[in-house]
């Protein structure tokens, strides 16, 4: 329920249960499409091109119908507002921004959702990493970052990380296999969803609309002149590898040597996809 997520606090307790409910929902839309107009702003997009990604991001397989349900509405709207900070951080390296990301990915961590918040975090830190090699970024600067983005994130989120452990160990996740965390793997003919929706939607969510599609295409095709989105490219190709599961013999590997059977359903990597599609669009 995100008993804690601040959010919740603020309109349950000031507005009806129905009423605040559903300006939750309208709220989470507002804010994922503002941040994702923002970002795409900031990695060079002009106006058409922040406003059609926001609009993709809102209304694509990304968020249209909260992707699951109102935990990931909750949970994902934020996703954006972190990679913009990074960015920030990149342009004037400051401490600050590892702050205020990491009280962000705490409100994640809080939201409900656990396993997206944590998948959220391991895409920042793959978002991170690559912009600090590219820029070249000292060690000392890395480890200063992600010590304080994670000392905050972690801090913020403790009373819902453990209250979550202990009600996992009286789940079905408690004993998980291999066979429970690789359920709702994308069988690789479900990413032509991407072009016929229709037929395919049901093995993947992973939808821009077709005309973005000629976007995204010249967007990679203009890689060669503009890099600054070459994360993004990253993020996408990391996710639909990712959301493969028991399709990719990699994840196979590296998940019965990790053990992290408590997580479920790869396909919910393709959130990340999907919002890569729609910047790259």
């Amino acid at each position: 329920v995100g008993g804690f997520y601040p959010f919740n606090i603020l309109f349950f307790f000031i507005l009806p249960f129905k009423i605040a409910y559903n300006y939750s929902v309208i709220f989470h839309f507002i804010i994922g499409g503002v941040f994702t107009y923002l970002y795409a702003r900031k990695l060079g997009a002009d106006q058409s091109g922040g406003s059609l990604a926001a609009l993709t991001f809102c209304f694509g397989s990304a968020y249209a119908g909260c992707f699951y349900n109102i935990v990931s509405l909750r949970t994902l709207a934020w996703f954006p507002l972190v990679l913009l900070l990074m960015e920030y951080y990149f342009d004037r390296p400051n401490l600050k921004y590892a702050f205020f990301t990491g009280i962000i990915l705490g409100f994640q961590l809080l939201a409900g959702f656990v396993q997206m918040a944590i998948y959220s975090a391991f895409f920042y830190l793959i978002y991170f990493l690559y912009r600090a090699i590219t820029d070249k970024t000292a060690l000392k600067k890395i480890l200063a970052f992600l010590s304080i983005f994670s000392a905050i994130s972690a801090a913020i989120a403790l009373p819902q990380l453990i209250l979550t452990y202990q009600l996992a160990g009286f789940s079905n996740r408690e004993g998980a296999t291999a066979a429970f965390a690789l359920w709702g793997s994308v069988f690789p003919s479900g990413l032509l969803g991407i072009v016929l929706p229709y037929s395919f939607s049901f093995k993947g969510n992973l939808y821009v609309g077709i005309l973005s599609l000629l976007f995204v295409t010249y967007s990679l095709y203009s890689l060669k002149k503009d890099r600054a989105a070459m994360p993004v490219v990253l993020l996408l190709l990391l996710a639909v590898f990712l959301a493969l599961g028991t399709y990719n013999p990699i994840y196979v590997s590296l998940l019965k040597m990790t053990k992290l059977y408590m997580f479920r359903n790869p396909s919910k990597f393709l959130f990340f996809g999907s919002f890569s599609l729609s910047v790259l669009a």
